[in-house]
Parts: C-alpha cells; structure tokens; sequence
C-alpha cells in the first residue's frame, strides 16, 4: 500500500467487498496467544458472539496464531474481521513501524486502524517504540468498530 495509491496483493489491486455481501459469513476475531490467558477472554468471546449474531454473521471463527502484521493480513482476509490489542502499562504489545505498515494498508483499503479510544495510532511516541501505551484496534469495517466499541460493547472504552 501507498498513501492516496491504494493496496495490491499479489500485484493485484486489493479491495474489501462491501459489508452488505458479507451476511451470512462467520465473523472473525483474529488474537495472538496472549488474549486467550487473560482471565476475560471467555466473556470476551461471549460478547463477540452477541456482535456476531447482530452483525448477521453466520457465527463467530477464531485465528490465534501470529504476530500483529500477519494476524492484521488475516483480518483484510477474512472479512468481517477484527484483530485487537489492549492497552497495558508494560512495554511490549508490537512495534510502531509495524503499525505503521498495517496502518497505512487498512486505510487505503477503507478499514478501521485506530488506538484503543478510537484516535489515531501514535506512530511518533519519543518516549518508546512499542503501541502498548494506547493499544490497537483494527477492522474491516466501520459497522464492526462501532459494534465493538460502543457503550455497553465488546471493548466499551
């Protein structure tokens, strides 16, 4: 991807389908290992299960196994998708510039890369070079993020 240029793959001009064509489909929540050990992650899928129903998606579909640049490709993937990070106090939770590289992929493509309160990613931190401070939010879709993210929601800030 390039800014103002759009994405490719495979040389290919890359697009989402629109998220009218994507009922029926299971949405996907695509995580690293590390979500599954928080004593929430059970709830958690409750409620994406909820989102899911609600969303008209055929069932929830999980994929946990990569690091955040490959598990942000699953989600271009694997419409409608999310992938997540939380914010934590510890160093750590991936780097700025690979976020910067999903970041700019995402919004050529017409998804959602935003930190965890739904402002921009803070890709110029002096301080460290880590996104953990704020964590990460990406989606294919407006609709999802909203879903995700509004009171009462999966990620309610």
């Amino acid at each position: 991807a390039i800014k103002r240029q759009g994405a490719l793959r495979n040389g290919e001009a890359w697009a989402l389908p629109s998220s009218s064509s994507l009922t029926g489909k299971p949405l996907t929540l695509v995580c690293d290992r590390s979500l599954e050990d928080l004593p929430t992650y059970p709830h958690l899928l409750e409620q994406f299960e909820i989102i899911a129903k609600r969303m008209g998606a055929s069932g929830l579909r999980g994929l946990h196994k990569g690091g955040a640049v490959m598990n942000a490709c699953w989600v271009l993937e694997n419409p409608p998708a999310c992938y997540f990070k939380l914010p934590k106090p510890q160093k750590g939770g991936g780097s700025l510039w690979d976020f910067a590289a999903i970041a700019c992929l995402f919004h050529e493509m017409g998804a959602v890369a935003t930190d965890f309160h739904g402002q921009p990613l803070d890709l110029n931190r002096a301080d460290s070079t880590f996104m953990n401070h704020r964590g990460v939010i990406f989606t294919t879709d407006q609709v999802l993020f909203s879903e995700m993210t509004k009171e009462g929601g999966t990620l309610y800030y």
